[in-house]
C-alpha cells in the first residue's frame, strides 16, 4: 500500500510541472531626414517700354504787352513747344510676380536672400553713355505682406512662391535699344542673385 501511494504522488508531481514566465522586448526605430533645399527662379526677364514713336507739334501762341515796354518774353505756359523731359527724375516700380519659389526640409526656418549684382543696365551691355539704373536698396523679395531683401521662410516641402520688387531710374537713358548688365568676372551678365540658406 505504501509503495502504491509513493508511485501515485510521484506521478502527480511530474504531471503538474512548472510554467515559464512571459518574456517581452522592445525595438527603438528612428528615421533620419536629410536637409534638402530647393530653389526655383527665373533665368531671364525682359521689360519692353512702349510709348509714342513720333511727335508733331503744330500750334500757335498769342501774347500781349504794353506799347511802352522795350522787352517782352512769351511765357512758358503760352507755348506747347516747351516740353519738359519726360524721363527727368522718372522712376518705374517693377514687380515680377512668382519670380522665385522655395521648398525645404530643415531643422528650422530657412533664409532666402536677393542681391542686385549689376545695378547699371547699359546700352547693349557695352555703352555706358545710356543706362537704366536699378535703384540702390530697392531690390526686395515679397511674400504676402513681407517685403525685404532677406526673408525667413518656414521649412516645408510644399512650395512657397513669391515676387521680386525693384525700382528703375530711367533718367539716364539717351539711346534706344536693349540695356543690360555688362559682363563681369563675378556676376557674368546676371542682374539678380538669389541665395537659399538652411541650418
Amino acid at each position: 500500500m505504501k509503495k502504491l501511494l509513493l508511485s501515485t504522488l510521484l506521478a502527480t508531481t511530474i504531471s503538474a510541472g512548472v510554467s515559464a514566465e512571459e518574456v517581452s522586448g522592445t525595438t527603438n526605430f528612428t528615421v533620419n531626414i536629410p536637409e534638402v533645399l530647393v530653389l526655383y527662379h527665373l533665368n531671364s526677364a525682359t521689360l519692353t517700354l512702349t510709348g509714342e514713336q513720333a511727335y508733331n507739334s503744330n500750334s500757335s501762341i498769342q501774347s500781349s504787352t504794353d506799347i511802352s515796354n522795350t522787352d517782352h518774353t512769351f511765357a512758358d505756359n503760352e507755348s506747347s513747344l516747351r516740353i519738359s523731359d519726360p524721363l527727368a527724375n522718372k522712376e518705374l516700380n517693377v514687380v515680377i510676380e512668382d519670380a522665385w519659389g522655395v521648398r525645404s526640409l530643415s531643422s528650422n526656418n530657412v533664409t532666402l536672400k536677393v542681391q542686385n549684382q549689376s545695378p547699371n543696365l547699359i546700352k547693349d551691355g557695352t555703352d555706358d553713355s545710356s543706362k537704366v539704373v536699378i535703384k540702390s536698396d530697392s531690390t526686395k523679395l515679397k511674400l504676402d505682406s513681407q517685403e525685404n531683401a532677406t526673408l525667413s521662410l518656414p521649412s516645408k516641402w510644399a512650395t512657397t512662391v513669391g515676387d521680386l520688387l525693384f525700382t528703375l531710374d530711367l533718367s539716364h537713358i539717351t539711346k534706344s535699344g536693349e540695356h543690360k548688365a555688362a559682363a563681369s568676372p563675378s556676376a557674368g551678365t546676371n542682374t539678380f542673385k538669389f541665395t537659399l540658406t538652411g541650418n
